[in-house]
């Protein structure tokens, strides 16, 4: 394991942060906000929970709260804590742990589950850091600097801007002078070019990965971490986690287990999309026989079944502004600032409804 010293490569493409407080878009008006947000909020728009003297730092995104619902996983937990506190690692650097799993495998959940069931076992601070790209871990990067009070962050709003390797040298250089840490990249890419200087390195200190993809086994630019491969939800652990989010209650019959039973089965036992249908179900108030039958007969195209539940949800409910955002996104990329969106829904009021 090395400490990334090495000076930083001047950026093509992200030379320079400007940081100015952006609205989130305005949530689907769901009977309960969705809960595994893994694929769900592109920017990282942070705010720090730091009331008490005493309290540790805790630097998350604005839309983060504990999950409502979280079924089995206990077993990953447990090894999850165990691998990010081993003494021997740590005492010597980081240590590093990857959480796995195809899209919809609940990587941010557990991911989620893990840091407010132990937020105080990390004195030093957590820092919880969407990592979908360099520009997000640019964002990440200049929210611990604003919380941790760093002199080489300008105030947003006085027309100045930070560069951002002198902030994101200086987030280094502070974590490097602290221990006791937890930092977080959410559903991270390892292609990224240069990511390596985003990686801190430091005694006593933790970090989770969250990924699709899977380090090798000697990276130590990203700290070697250890792999927690998440599997499906057992066939029990998927049925309860359905039942739960429906709001429906014990005792369940043998007909809507056996019905449960094939849904989730039909679904891979994933997390996201078995939360997706039942949040259907609950606003829906529909038979699950009759939403068993309409899912099985619904065409299956691609690989993306957990992109295609949410896009379902979406047209079922004629929520055609959302499926507009969600093909612009598709198309032009996750930055479009919130404001274009904005200015672009005030033009089309104005003028092409007024």
């Amino acid at each position: 394991q090395q400490n990334n010293d090495t000076p930083l490569p001047p950026s093509q493409d992200h030379p320079r942060i400007q940081h100015h407080p952006r609205k989130l878009l305005t949530e689907l008006e769901t009977p309960n906000a969705t809960e595994d947000d893994e694929e769900l909020f592109p920017s990282q728009q942070s705010k720090s929970d730091i009331d008490a003297a005493n309290e540790p730092m805790f630097v998350m995104p604005s839309v983060f709260r504990p999950n409502t619902y979280f079924k089995g996983r206990e077993k990953e937990l447990k090894l999850l804590h165990k691998m990010l506190t081993d003494r021997k690692i740590r005492s010597v650097g980081t240590s590093s742990v990857l959480i796995q799993s195809m899209p919809g495998g609940g990587k941010s959940h557990l991911a989620r589950q893990y840091v407010f069931e132990h937020r105080y076992d990390y004195p030093g601070g957590i820092f919880w850091i969407r990592a979908k790209s360099l520009q997000e871990l640019e964002y990440g990067y200049y929210d611990i600097a604003k919380v941790a009070g760093l002199s080489e962050v300008t105030i947003a709003g006085q027309g100045e801007t930070s560069n951002t390797h002198a902030v994101v040298k200086a987030v280094q250089a502070w974590l490097s002078s602290i221990d006791n840490w937890l930092l977080i990249f959410d559903g991270i890419h390892f292609d990224f070019e240069g990511l390596e200087h985003y990686i801190p390195f430091a005694k006593n200190t933790s970090i989770i990965y969250t990924s699709t993809e899977r380090t090798t086994g000697e990276e130590y630019q990203f700290d070697n971490p250890q792999v927690i491969p998440l599997d499906p939800l057992t066939k029990r652990e998927a049925q309860e986690l359905l039942f739960e989010e429906m709001g429906k209650k014990k005792p369940y019959t043998q007909d809507d287990l056996q019905r449960a039973e094939e849904l989730v089965e039909l679904m891979d036992r994933l997390p996201l999309m078995i939360h997706v249908a039942a949040l259907q179900l609950k606003a829906t108030r529909e038979p699950l026989a009759k939403y068993l039958r309409s899912y099985k007969s619904r065409p299956k195209v691609g690989n993306l079944p957990a992109y295609r539940a949410v896009r379902e949800q979406l047209e079922h409910r004629g929520a055609i502004a959302a499926l507009n955002l969600m093909s612009i996104l598709a198309f032009f990329g996750t930055h479009i600032p919130v404001e274009m969106v904005a200015l672009g829904k005030f033009y089309n009021d104005t003028v092409y409804q007024g």
